[in-house]
């Protein structure tokens, strides 16, 4: 197989853990799968001795620690995956704000250059809009 159709497994092998570990770590599957437990105790109890998976409940643990050997290294990719793009937002934002502190020491330079303050700006439209309210400015 090409480079190329790697990547592309991997790449639907991560979206299918990210979907994975988005539906497994949430609150939601922690509900469903308390009630599915206490529901399956409830209906084995009620049953009895006729009972599919009576008291110790073998099947019932059977089941989880065979969905626990098949979500545990998907999550773990899942969680991978995502502290992967986590890094990747953080080194996104560490340059943006080196490119906003760029081009604020940019735009302090050419003010000083400019000898400008934005106190002394202020103070001039002050002084323009006072003027121009006395009908000072613009009059012919």
């Amino acid at each position: 197989m090409s480079r190329d159709a790697w990547s592309r497994i991997d790449a639907l092998n991560e979206r299918l853990a990210l979907a994975i570990t988005r539906i497994a770590g949430s609150m939601g599957m922690a509900y469903f799968l308390v009630f599915f437990y206490i529901g399956w105790i409830a209906v084995q109890v009620k049953l009895g001795a006729s009972a599919f998976d009576p008291y110790p409940f073998v099947f019932l643990l059977f089941i989880s620690n065979a969905l626990q050997l098949w979500w545990l290294p998907v999550l773990s990719v899942g969680q991978n995956v995502l502290a992967r793009e986590d890094e990747k937002q953080q080194n996104r934002m560490e340059v943006l704000l080196r490119n906003q502190a760029d081009t604020m020491s940019a735009l302090r330079v050419v003010l000083d250059q400019m000898n400008v303050s934005v106190g002394d700006m202020a103070n001039e439209m002050d002084a323009l809009t006072r003027e121009f309210g006395k009908g000072g400015v613009g009059d012919a």
